[in-house]
């Protein structure tokens, strides 16, 4: 399996397929993972590192950006600068034990603060559609200075819309020790 590693530049690593196999490496600048069009999984396992299927390992990547819908994000003690969900119906996972606080601040974006599983660091996400908490302490913070109402949907459930200039998107957080 290959590895490609970046410049001291900003670099972007283009995926055209899911059944490639191989390692993108960034360099000191800041770097960008484009994936494939498609539903995916993205795991973030370490600081700027992880993997997109189990098949493409990425280190010292700042940047992961889908292409298709319905791409879930899997934060398993690990951190980037920026997720973008691609087209829609994208997904934030928490996969850790320790709180996490999801701050959305308008329909599809906001960003990660604080909290023990992201430390300090602070993570954008944008085109992002729901989200599914890990075992500890989950808190979604409504910033987007529009409306937003929830509905429970049973242990460890709920849901809530935000709506705005007539456009409305669903957005959900489902505690993972219920499923």
């Amino acid at each position: 399996a290959p590895t490609v590693v970046g410049g001291a530049l900003g670099n972007t690593f283009n995926l055209g397929q899911a059944t490639q196999t191989g390692t993108f490496t960034g360099g000191t600048g800041t770097d960008a993972f484009n994936g494939p069009s498609g539903s995916y999984i993205w795991n973030v396992t370490g600081v700027k590192s992880g993997n997109f299927e189990s098949l493409i390992n990425f280190t010292g990547i700042e940047n992961l950006v889908a292409q298709g819908t319905g791409n879930t994000f899997k934060l398993d003690g690990g951190s980037v600068s920026s997720i973008d969900g691609g087209a829609s119906g994208s997904t934030l996972e928490d996969k850790g034990s320790g709180s996490v606080n999801f701050s959305v601040t308008s329909l599809t974006s906001g960003g990660l603060c604080g909290g023990t599983t992201t430390g300090s660091t602070t993570q954008v996400f944008s085109n992002i559609n729901g989200f599914i908490g890990g075992t500890g302490a989950t808190t979604i913070q409504n910033n987007a200075g529009v409306a937003l109402s929830w509905d429970l949907n049973g242990s460890k459930t709920a849901a809530f819309g935000l709506s705005s200039g007539g456009t409305t998107a669903s957005l959900s957080c489902v505690n993972s020790s219920s499923r």
